[in-house]
């Protein structure tokens, strides 16, 4: 979810109440400024005679905004989905966009509960990931030529407060045979890795002990 006010990078709910302020000075003939009214009619014919939908498309859009702002600050759990469903009723009720998004709220609350989360909201926006990327990129620079594959094993620690009873508790449960397993099973070589590999006997015949010396 991007700006929650802007309907992502689009600034479509913008543009909806820009449209209907300028029908409502294409309706007012006691305007003050001369001739604003008829010279609004004369450049902006079709937006007026528009006005039913964007009227519609102006509630959506303001629905849709308080639906983004709720999901993106306080995450998706069983009282924001009742908070989400009371925004959604407000929408047409024979809307695609209604339907759409009642369906998109059911099937996601149903992620939460299936990952057993409780109370702890699922993250809707992409906000903690980037800032946890952030931190991450912040460690990274300080050693550019580093590995990125293996460093994945520092979000961990990137994430919550981490003391000396959980530094204890992993020491202890998760052993180096371990963790060099799921480092196989689950990080990929890099390029730089690949070479060195293919490089390293070249390297060694060039630099190092002539054989049989």
């Amino acid at each position: 979810m991007g700006r929650v006010d802007d309907l992502r990078f689009l600034r479509i709910t913008k543009t909806a109440k820009w449209c209907e302020q300028v029908i409502d000075l294409m309706r007012n003939k006691k305007i003050a400024l001369a001739d604003l009214s008829s010279n609004l009619n004369g450049g902006l014919k079709q937006l007026y005679k528009m006005r039913p939908f964007l009227k519609r498309f102006g509630m959506a859009c303001g629905k849709c905004d308080q639906l983004l702002k709720l999901l993106k600050c306080k995450g998706l759990n069983d009282e924001t989905y009742g908070a989400a469903c009371e925004i959604v009723r407000g929408m047409a009720r024979n809307s695609i966009l209604r339907r759409r998004t009642q369906a998109w709220l059911d099937d996601h609350i149903a992620i939460q509960k299936r990952l057993n989360m409780g109370a702890a909201p699922l993250p809707i926006s992409s906000d903690i990931i980037e800032s946890l990327m952030g931190k991450f990129k912040n460690i990274v620079q300080r050693c550019p030529r580093a590995e990125f594959n293996r460093l994945i094993l520092l979000f961990p620690c990137l994430c919550g407060e981490i003391n000396e009873e959980a530094i204890a508790k992993a020491l202890i449960t998760v052993s180096h045979g371990e963790l060099k397993q799921y480092e196989k099973n689950n990080i990929s070589t890099t390029m730089r890795q690949a070479r060195r590999k293919l490089f390293e006997p070249v390297r060694y015949k060039i630099g190092g002990p002539i054989s049989g010396n």
